[in-house]
């Protein structure tokens, strides 16, 4: 299929450069394992106002706790063995998330590019192979974010950013 074509060609960028399969898949599985992590650890990070120093450093902590019962989840664990390409999930959902509630909250056009650019890279977890992993994460977080920003932080919501970015993710 050719929705595959740009995840295939990044492989193969890589591929020129590691010559071993096994270093290129395990590199890959580590960067959606530190990927995920880190966007973990910014996703709480970022929910979560501390204002005073020993509530930052209870902040730094359980952002790490959160980071790390992400990716140690047997959720996680369990389908390893059965990895196809629209199982990406497993760094792309925090990684999305985290990219729109930053989007939410700055208004930041590059926030917007950054996800445009993840879904084109990745876009066999986008397309309708992957609908049922899809439609069970994104609409909740949608939400979630809407609800998040609007009355929790009181903070407009970019329309004009999320249609414009809606068109062209259909694209």
């Amino acid at each position: 299929s050719y929705y595959a074509f740009p995840f295939i060609l990044l492989l193969a960028i890589f591929k020129s450069i590691i010559n071993s399969q096994t270093i290129l898949i395990s590199a890959f599985n580590g960067m959606s394992l530190s990927v995920a992590f880190i966007s973990c650890y910014l996703i709480v990070k970022e929910l979560v106002n501390a204002k005073k120093v020993r509530e930052k450093k209870i902040l730094e902590y359980s952002s790490v706790l959160a980071g790390l019962f992400y990716i140690f989840s047997p959720y996680l664990i369990n389908g390893w063995d059965k990895v196809l390409l629209t199982h990406n999930q497993v760094f792309l959902n925090p990684l999305m998330f985290f990219l729109l509630l930053r989007f939410f909250l700055t208004h930041n056009i590059r926030y917007l590019l950054g996800l445009l650019l993840v879904t084109f890279i990745f876009a066999p977890n986008f397309s309708y192979v992957a609908a049922p992993a899809f439609f069970s994460f994104y609409p909740l977080s949608f939400i979630f974010l809407l609800i998040y920003t609007k009355y929790i932080r009181k903070s407009a919501i970019p329309v004009k950013g999320l249609f414009i970015g809606g068109v062209l993710f259909i694209l």
